[in-house]
């Protein structure tokens, strides 16, 4: 997946002055879009004229015009990273031409680095930052480099705005106890010996067996790990020796051999109570209960891989349900909101329905629906083939053993698109189609990612 890093100096610096410091990088940097220049202006047999003179029409200034006065910017290749430099004069609101007026930003230069390899990142572009302080010369203290820390307006603006109740979010938590737990049901055998339990209340080690049609070896083995962790628990069970049918349950063997158990008699065949068998059974824990319910341990699992693949916690927050059988994770990232809607078990077209309004009044850009029962037919229709007024359509994942792929997909698209984005008042200075440059160096070093460009307003 590509990275997008950068850093921000809080200083002004003119694009006249960006143009005398490029050639003072050294041959360790050379300035792509400046050779670019270079190269026309030979191909021209104007060498050495300014390109401006050459190249650039006065007039009414337009976007592209105020664009070009407004900013100064470059291009570096090395290896598969893309480094480069923008800078800032008017600040953030560059983007609008003088007529739509300027919010009065404070000036800042931006120098960034697109790899698609993160070890050793922040030092290589903390390398080029440096680069550029050094060729500045005298002065150059001036660039006081510090990251550009993500921020989640979005999130924090529902945060402010949810209640008490259902609806209501709350930061997103790895606990040890509860990652082990989730990674535990993200097995199906676990998983749905847990389910069958949770439904049941309780089963012997023949019920499982029979239930499961699994290897015998199997079964006992998940049921162990089960009882290690804490989700099942073991009982006792008094049963009539005529038909098997269940009597009494206990937590110990004493409590089903005490005189006033023993003192009862079968309703069946009569017999007294210290007479019949007693076998082992399994039930659920109340911790199991706790995890399973609202799809609590599927939420927890679906943080841990969103952190795995480089999602802060900190922009990551949970959604409270209300006591409903699906659970939700809301993250802003890579510029996006995203709702991320779980379920164990079979996602149904009720589950659709809420779910595309729960987008509509968050104003999500980016829907993933999971389902470990899969999600067909009307439920996957419903939010793949929205109509006019609904936002665009939802990523449908059924079954969990697809996910871990899909979520990485789902990632890499959004992770080029930032990149593009990064890169646009590049690409607009310029005329360059810059959109999917760092994906094709990527994949012509033997990645593959396909590119999603969904068009962007202007000042996005």
């Amino acid at each position: 997946m590509l990275e997008t890093r950068f850093l921000i100096a809080p200083t002004r610096l003119e694009t006249s002055e960006l143009r005398a410091v490029l050639p003072r990088l050294g041959a360790e940097w050379k300035p792509a879009l400046l050779e670019a220049e270079r190269a026309f202006l030979r191909c021209a047999g104007v060498e050495g004229a300014p390109l401006a003179a050459v190249v650039r029409s006065g007039g009414a200034a337009n976007r592209q015009e105020h664009l070009r006065t407004a900013i100064g910017a470059e291009l570096f290749f090395r290896d598969r990273d893309v480094y480069y430099l923008i800078t800032k004069p008017e600040g953030r609101g560059f983007w609008r031409p003088p007529a739509a007026g300027n919010e009065g930003a404070e000036p800042e230069v931006e120098a960034g680095l697109i790899s698609p390899t993160a070890a050793g990142m922040q030092e290589r572009l903390e390398r080029f930052a440096e680069a550029l302080r050094a060729a500045y010369g005298e002065g150059g203290e001036r660039f006081a480099w510090r990251k550009d820390l993500p921020t989640t307006p979005r999130l924090a603006a529902m945060v402010a705005t949810e209640e008490g109740g259902a609806g209501r979010l709350t930061p997103a938590r790895l606990g040890l106890v509860e990652l082990e737990y989730a990674r535990m049901l993200a097995v199906p055998l676990p998983r749905r010996i847990l389910r069958d339990l949770l439904r049941a209340g309780f089963a012997r080690e023949r019920d499982l067996l029979a239930l499961e049609q699994a290897d015998p070896e199997m079964v006992r083995r998940a049921v162990e790990e089960l009882q290690e962790v804490g989700l099942v628990e073991a009982e006792f069970l008094l049963e009539c020796k005529q038909d098997r049918h269940p009597l009494i349950r206990a937590k110990s063997r004493r409590q089903l051999e005490s005189a006033e158990v023993a003192a009862l008699s079968c309703p069946v065949c009569r017999a007294p109570f210290g007479s019949e068998l007693v076998v082992s059974v399994f039930s659920p824990t109340e911790t199991s209960r706790a995890i399973c319910g609202q799809s609590q341990w599927l939420r927890i699992w679906l943080t841990d891989r969103l952190h795995q693949m480089g999602v802060p916690l900190n922009a990551l927050r949970w959604r409270e349900t209300g006591g409903q059988e699906h659970a939700e994770v809301l993250a802003e990232f890579l510029g996006r909101l995203w709702i991320f809607a779980l379920k164990d078990g079979a996602w149904g077209a009720d589950d659709s329905y809420a779910l595309n309004y729960r987008r509509v009044r968050s104003g999500a850009d980016h829907v993933v629906a999971i389902a470990t029962g899969g999600i067909a037919g009307e439920a996957a229709r419903l939010l793949t083939e929205p109509g006019e007024d609904t936002p665009p359509a939802a990523a449908c994942i059924s079954g969990l053993e697809a996910a871990p792929a899909a979520l990485e997909r789902e990632l890499a698209e959004a992770a080029a698109e930032y990149a593009r984005r990064r890169l646009r008042p590049v690409e607009e200075i310029t005329s360059f189609d810059l959109s999917a440059l760092p994906v094709w160096r990527q994949v012509n070093s033997g990645g593959a990612i396909r590119v999603v460009r969904p068009p962007l307003a202007a000042g996005a």
